[in-house]
């Protein structure tokens, strides 16, 4: 499948203003720690407080430890680790492990306030926004099979998007062009269902 020239014009990535990204700007997440205290009799922070870097550090060494033992473990490599830490006699570890599910169930239980579920809410609507805007004043036709005709510093250069590599460049890490090169115009040589086998 060929299909004839498309005009665009437009920037292979859009960079926003600073004046632009304020449009997109999200609300600060709303504190919970006052209500959570109230719920839990305690807040994460304080939890935390009460166990010094030195027992962190003997956690953190034993799961170490365990995640050594059990490197060549499969599916149930987190099973066993888990089930190691919670029948150590160690205080260090017992104080750690009752900080995280005290975090866990405050965690849980946050995600399910009303202003933390609009928070959310909000989040999504303006990401999808941005998207939009930026997917509006950008090249976004980036994918295999697509040749595109782009200038770069008054020459036309044509190039082939590669099934193994969309990304501009001839590695993953290297791209030929600029993201504000300009894309002038592009057209369909292949699509992905159909692309050059060997």
């Amino acid at each position: 499948m060929t299909t004839d020239w498309i005009e665009v014009n437009l920037p292979i990535r859009y960079r926003m203003t600073d004046d632009e990204k304020k449009q997109f700007d999200i609300l600060p997440y709303p504190s919970m720690k006052e209500r959570a205290t109230k719920e839990f009799g305690t807040s994460i922070e304080k939890s935390r407080s009460t166990i010094s870097q030195a027992e962190f550090d003997s956690y953190r060494s034993y799961h170490d430890q365990l995640s050594v033992k059990y490197s060549d473990s499969s599916d149930d490599y987190s099973e066993k680790i888990n089930s190691e830490l919670m029948n150590s006699n160690d205080e260090a570890v017992k104080k750690v492990l009752i900080h995280q599910k005290l975090v866990a169930k405050i965690q849980e239980w946050e995600s399910m306030q009303p202003e933390i579920v609009e928070w959310c809410k909000n989040c999504e609507d303006i990401t999808a926004k941005k998207r939009e805007y930026v997917g509006a004043r950008e090249f976004g036709y980036s994918r295999p099979g697509v040749l595109v005709e782009v200038e770069v510093d008054g020459d036309i250069k044509q190039r082939l998007i590669g099934h193994a590599n969309p990304l501009w460049g001839v590695c993953d890490d290297c791209v030929e062009f600029e993201p504000e090169t300009i894309v002038k115009r592009y057209k369909v040589i292949w699509e992905e269902y159909d692309y050059p086998k060997d």
